[in-house]
C-alpha cells in the first residue's frame, strides 16, 4: 500500500488533476453559498432559490451534453482551459451586475451552469488519463487507488470551504 501511495504521489499529472478537483469543488461550494445569500439577503425572497438552482441545473444538463461534441472537435485540455477561463471571467463579471437585476443574474447562473458542467466530464476523463499515465511511468495500473484519492481531494475542497465559512463567521463576531 505504501508503495502504491508513493507511485500515485510521484505521478505529476495526478497531482495536477487532484489540485484541480479541490479548486473545482471549492468553486461549486462558494457558488452555491453565494446563490443562497443573494436570494435570501439581497432579493429578500429565499423562495426564489429553487428557481435559481433549477436554472443552474438546466445549464448543467446542457453543459454535460456539450462536453462530448466539443472534445471531439478540439483537444480536451484546450476546451478545459478555455472553459475555465471563461467561467472565471463570467463569475467575476457577476460582481458588476446591479444588485436588483435578478433576470440578469438568472442568465449568469444559467451560463455558469453550462460552463461548469461542461468541464466536469472532461475532468473525470482527465482523472482516468492520470491512471494511464501512471501505468506508462511505473508499469502499475492503480485505478481504484487513484480514484479513491480523487474523492479525498473532492472532500478536501468541501472541507476548505467549510473552514472558510467558519473563518468568515469568526470575523463577523469581532
Amino acid at each position: 500500500m505504501r508503495e502504491d501511495l508513493r507511485d500515485i504521489w510521484q505521478n505529476d499529472q495526478w497531482r495536477i488533476v487532484g489540485l484541480l478537483t479541490i479548486f473545482n469543488i471549492l468553486a461549486v461550494c462558494v457558488r452555491g453559498g453565494a446563490m443562497m445569500y443573494y436570494v435570501t439577503w439581497i432579493l429578500g425572497t429565499p423562495e426564489v432559490f429553487v428557481a435559481f438552482l433549477t436554472t443552474y441545473c438546466v445549464g448543467n444538463l446542457i453543459g454535460s451534453a456539450l462536453a462530448k461534441p466539443l472534445t471531439d472537435w478540439k483537444c480536451k485540455v484546450t476546451i478545459f482551459w478555455w472553459t475555465n477561463a471563461l467561467l472565471a471571467v463570467i463569475s467575476l463579471a457577476m460582481f458588476f451586475v446591479p444588485m436588483q437585476a435578478s433576470i440578469t443574474m438568472f442568465v449568469f447562473i444559467f451560463v455558469i451552469g453550462v460552463l461548469h458542467q461542461l468541464v466536469t466530464p472532461i475532468q473525470w476523463v482527465m482523472m482516468s488519463d492520470t491512471v494511464d499515465y501512471g501505468e506508462w511511468c511505473n508499469g502499475k495500473r492503480l485505478t481504484g487507488n487513484q480514484f479513491c484519492w480523487h474523492a479525498v481531494c473532492a472532500q478536501a475542497g468541501v472541507g476548505l470551504r467549510r473552514r472558510s465559512y467558519r473563518l468568515d463567521a469568526g470575523l463577523w463576531r469581532i
